[in-house]
């Protein structure tokens, strides 16, 4: 079994074309085309979107420095 790592992934959807922020995920995943993945599919059910809508703004190792953000570590 792979070791996992903590992700920090950026996602923006709809809510761009209104002004707002981008949302923040933070996942646990083995690798970071998973937890690109994992981020993507929890924000498609939760803002109840299309994945064709997202765009993955930036992503890194770790967790957020500051800000808010939404903790699906233990997803």
């Amino acid at each position: 079994m792979s070791e996992t790592s903590v992700y920090t992934v950026t996602i923006s959807g709809l809510e761009r074309d209104e002004g707002h922020a981008p949302f923040v995920w933070v996942v646990t995943e083995s690798e970071p085309e998973n937890a690109i993945g994992k981020a993507l599919g929890i924000h498609a059910q939760i803002m109840e979107e299309s994945a064709h809508s997202l765009v993955v703004e930036s992503w890194h190792v770790g967790m957020p420095v500051d800000g808010f953000w939404n903790d699906y570590r233990a997803a």
